[in-house]
């Protein structure tokens, strides 16, 4: 990884998230899965300097390592990323 610049700070920053559905039900199926992946890379309006380094979409959890540059709470982007892939994958597989 290299190190980023920032108006006042060079950072090289790295967070593995680990989340899962509720009660850890397997979700991610096959078309659920891939359609995920591809909401997870590209999210909408989200910061150019905020980068998705790896992502793997297992059955029942999704592991990313993403670089948020420290002028973000972590918080905020880990909860608009959960919350606009919800809104897509519920929009796609009313089951869900």
């Amino acid at each position: 990884m290299r190190f980023r610049k920032g108006a006042h700070a060079i950072y090289k920053t790295e967070y593995h998230l680990v989340w899962i559905p509720r009660y850890r039900r397997k979700i991610f199926v096959k078309g659920v899965k891939e359609y995920a992946e591809k909401v997870l890379l590209h999210i909408p309006e989200l910061d150019p300097d905020i980068e998705v380094v790896k992502l793997s979409v297992q059955v029942d959890h999704v592991h990313m390592v993403i670089v948020i540059p420290p002028r973000y709470a972590v918080a905020r982007v880990v909860q608009y990323i959960k919350s606009q892939s919800a809104k897509a994958l519920r929009a796609k597989f009313p089951f869900l």
